[in-house]
């Protein structure tokens, strides 16, 4: 596919360790990540065919219960090629 986007909804106790917008090279992949309020953005110009596994770190500002946003990937060329996870439940215990 060409021209991905993946949007990926974070708990509201989680910030992202990198700040700021980069390129990122993994899983055979270059992409662009950008940090938003409540979401990171990753774009992909060309993926091809295959399983990945792209990762980025987290750390948490408070504890308590809180539901994680579900991520979602599209083509921006064809729209109708999308697909998104569940959300779920992350507990965090302070030290």
């Amino acid at each position: 596919m060409d021209y991905v986007v993946i949007q990926d909804f974070r708990a509201a106790a989680l910030e992202p360790v990198e700040q700021l917008p980069e390129p990122v090279w993994s899983e055979g992949l270059c992409f662009y990540r950008e940090n938003r309020d409540a979401q990171t953005n990753i774009f992909i110009n060309r993926m091809p065919r295959g399983t990945y596994v792209l990762d980025y770190e987290l750390f948490a500002t408070q504890s308590g219960t809180f539901t994680s946003g579900a991520a979602s990937v599209q083509s921006q060329y064809n729209p109708a090629i999308a697909a998104h996870s569940a959300g779920m439940l992350i507990n965090v215990n302070a030290q």
